[in-house]
């Protein structure tokens, strides 16, 4: 059951889709009103060294996807195109996601034949990928990441004597309205409190917004996290942490804040 009786504002660091955002239409059941602020941007690298790889035999027997943003490079490697031709065994290779929002998008590329292995986080995935990984004929691993991608995964791929190669397929920067939607979001809450939830959608975001006003979210009485990840990031950099996602999706997103506050009961 929904109490409507809820004037609940709630901050989300991320940027809006322009149609249909789901977040929006998720929290609005709830009769939350949402502002979003975009916190990262980024830019695809290593295309052309991607294509060079997929015009030849793969060396690898293994991919590992670590986001979203490394299927999106992905993706652009692959569109067709005159200049090369994929080699037909990429699409054998075995599968290994983090973030079934990324695997998502692995599986609508429609490329890869294996069903892929996924789990939400690196820490859960490596138990079981390692033990297949070492029983694959190829044993060598493409690993796909971004500048600020975490060390569980190499770590992990070392301790089992695995050899991968890393592709460095994006890096992240401040979104470049970060700064000016910031402080005219300051400048309306030192007039009158609009906010009363922040929610936080990855370790570089938290990072960004701490370096332009730490001051800023401590006024904010709840602080949510999408994740285990983001959230352990928001602990060490001294945040008090309200809420996990038991999914990073908007679904479970908005009933865990909506139970939280006791309006979905």
């Amino acid at each position: 059951m929904v109490n409507n009786n809820n004037n609940n504002n709630i901050l989300l660091f991320k940027a809006k889709e322009e149609n249909n955002d789901e977040y929006q239409i998720q929290f609005e059941k709830y009769n939350y009103s949402l502002q979003f602020i975009p916190v990262l941007d980024s830019k695809s690298e290593s295309i052309s060294f991607i294509q060079e790889l997929l015009s030849k035999p793969p060396v690898h027997g293994s991919v590992i996807f670590t986001s979203q943003r490394s299927v999106d490079t992905w993706r652009q490697a692959i569109k067709p195109t005159s200049h090369y031709t994929i080699h037909s065994q990429w699409r054998s290779l075995r599968l290994f996601i983090v973030g079934s929002k990324t695997a998502e998008k692995v599986i609508a590329l429609d490329f890869f034949h294996h069903a892929p292995i996924v789990h939400e986080r690196a820490v859960q995935l490596a138990p079981e990928m390692i033990p297949i990984i070492q029983q694959l004929e190829n044993k060598s691993v493409l690993f796909l990441a971004g500048d600020k991608r975490l060390n569980e995964l190499p770590t992990r791929l070392n301790e089992a004597h695995i050899s991968f190669q890393e592709v460095r397929t994006y890096c992240t920067c401040p979104h470049a309205e970060l700064t000016q939607r910031l402080k005219e979001h300051i400048g309306q809450e030192e007039e009158k409190q609009l906010v009363d939830w922040a929610v936080f959608f990855s370790p570089s975001g938290v990072n960004y917004v701490l370096e332009r006003n730490h001051a800023f979210l401590k006024s904010i009485p709840k602080l949510a996290a999408i994740g285990e990840t983001t959230a352990d990031h928001m602990i060490q950099c001294g945040l008090k942490v309200t809420l996990i996602s038991p999914k990073p999706r908007a679904t479970e997103l908005s009933i865990a804040l909506a139970s939280y506050d006791g309006i979905l009961k």
